[in-house]
């Protein structure tokens, strides 16, 4: 018991993505997917230039539009708390001084 108490401590000082995949967390852009990202955008308040303030109850139908080794972009169906469900949400995942970052967009 000794040995995994010491394993997880290691790991935790570490910083190690292990521990992250363990947990569920992102581990790299490079294994990450669309749907991955659609899920994490669920429950998002999304602000309009007007001031009005949405929540994305359901994102579905992902697909990618461009991948590099520190951003993913998709782009999916959004609906959203108003009962909007005619537009699109553009979805961006980068790895940004160690840390993963979101970016939610609305389209048209």
């Amino acid at each position: 018991m000794k040995t995994l108490n010491l394993m997880i401590f290691a790991l935790i000082l570490s910083g190690c993505d292990v521990l992250d995949s363990l947990l569920g967390g992102l581990v790299s852009i490079e294994d990450t997917t669309c749907n991955d990202v659609q899920e994490d955008a669920k429950g998002t308040e999304l602000k309009n230039a007007f001031g009005g303030t949405f929540t994305v109850l359901n994102v579905s139908n992902s697909r990618e539009i461009s991948r590099s080794k520190d951003k993913l972009v998709c782009l999916g169906d959004l609906r959203l708390d108003n009962g909007d469900s005619n537009s699109k949400l553009r979805m961006e995942l980068t790895f940004d001084d160690n840390q993963f970052w979101y970016r939610y967009e609305e389209v048209q």
